[in-house]
């Protein structure tokens, strides 16, 4: 979905007096790394410059082993890199572009930051998905120290284990001894980002690192970019909205001179079904089906995150189930933004408004047997841990309802962001 911009609110750090912006006012290398860190800043300031950053090693020409990776030695992932090198492979060989493909795509101190921090915040990689060693990475991320140790890192994509159509795969990162499952929209990320060299240049985008959706747009603007949304990340080193990684990088080309901002959120509560309001998308017609689609919109003062598993059913006037329940799981790290006000289909979102939605799919009319007779739920119910919330069946961007095939309702897609 497609965003207009918002304003939002300048982000500062404050520690032991000290104060910075962590954004267009960031200058120097020194504070840049202060804010990727959260470490205190009463002794550092534009004037004081840290070390030099220490460059990646090149990628190689040819994919690594994802099983030399786990069999390294001990390369666990320190505070504070000052690069990462992103490398991107493709069908057991580098991804081919216009650029040298060992340069790859390098990202500053505080997205690699970013990266590395998120990275050590994952949970350790479930037994099914360490088979995903047997693949090579999708992208390899070297990175860079200012003491000079390095660490190599692999990332197999998030479809090497087995999942379904409505159950995200979380992607596998692969270090030394370990193996990390890092969430869908971060793999995605990296992935895009790593293919991001071979993209024409000019333009290129700017670095909006660290700015508010605000600042962010208005920089990308004057770079000749338009901004929209490109996911969410759980870091409590940043205020919310901030942005902390984005596609294409800075320094990178694009096709349509759109960069997508990866905005920071703070860990939140778990959703209940008091903090949540429904509103009703409609349907449209899709390869022989009708899909259909539910927006999940938190009304709360604070962050909430969507845990699932997420039931939904069609009811009747009295709550009676009419159509098949279905069963909707939730990747994890769904987190909806507060105070939000649910606004009809087709009305354009602040890109730092996060509203998750849900879609289902039934066979069209000519393709249903006795058309017309099926189900005609009156309420759509949602249940997630904890209770459950409803909306009416009626209205969208067509004016009208959804009319369940016989029993042939079913998911289309996972639970997403919107």
């Amino acid at each position: 979905m497609k965003r207009r911009h918002s304003e939002g609110q300048p982000s500062d750090h404050r520690k032991s007096g000290a104060r910075v912006r962590c954004g267009s006012a960031v200058n120097g290398l020194a504070v840049v790394a202060v804010c990727a860190a959260g470490l205190p800043l009463a002794a550092t300031s534009a004037a004081q410059p840290g070390p030099k950053p220490a460059s990646p090693a090149l990628c190689p020409v040819s994919v690594p082993s994802t099983a030399a990776l786990l069999k390294g030695e001990s390369t666990r992932l320190g505070r504070g890199p000052s690069a990462v090198r992103l490398c991107g492979y493709s069908g057991g060989g580098p991804l081919k572009g216009g650029d040298n493909a060992r340069d790859g795509v390098v990202l500053g101190p505080g997205p690699a930051g970013v990266v590395a921090t998120l990275i050590v915040g994952s949970p350790p990689a479930a037994k099914t998905e360490r088979r995903c060693a047997r693949r090579p990475p999708e992208v390899l991320l070297r990175f860079a120290y200012s003491s000079g140790r390095a660490v190599d890192a692999g990332l197999v994509e998030p479809d090497c284990a087995s999942g379904s159509v409505n159950s995200p795969n979380s992607g596998v990162v692969f270090l030394g001894p370990e193996a990390r499952s890092v969430d869908p929209g971060l793999a995605s990320t990296l992935v895009a980002d790593a293919g991001a060299y071979g993209l024409p240049r000019p333009p290129v985008a700017p670095d909006l690192f660290g700015y508010t959706v605000a600042e962010a747009t208005e920089k990308a603007h004057r770079s000749g970019f338009v901004a929209e949304f490109g996911g969410e990340q759980v870091d409590a080193t940043y205020p919310p909205g901030v942005v902390l990684l984005q596609f294409p990088p800075a320094g990178m080309g694009d096709i349509g001179n759109e960069v997508d901002l990866v905005l920071s959120v703070p860990p939140p509560s778990p959703c209940v079904a008091a903090d949540l309001a429904l509103v009703y998308g409609g349907f449209q017609g899709a390869t022989g089906n009708l899909v259909g689609n539910i927006s999940i919109w938190d009304i709360s003062h604070q962050y909430c995150d969507l845990a699932g598993p997420l039931g939904l059913v069609g009811t009747d006037a009295s709550g009676r189930a009419v159509t098949r329940a279905l069963v909707y799981d939730v990747s994890p790290g769904t987190v909806l933004s507060p105070r939000a006000h649910p606004r009809g289909p087709g009305s354009p979102l602040p890109i730092d408004e996060l509203v998750a939605g849900l879609a289902f799919a039934t066979p069209t009319a000519p393709n249903c047997p006795s058309a017309g007779a099926g189900a005609k739920p009156a309420r759509w119910r949602l249940t997630l841990p904890g209770g459950s919330v409803t909306v009416a069946n009626a209205g969208g961007l067509n004016g009208a309802f959804f009319v369940d095939c016989h029993g042939s309702l079913r998911p289309f897609g996972p639970v997403s962001l919107w």
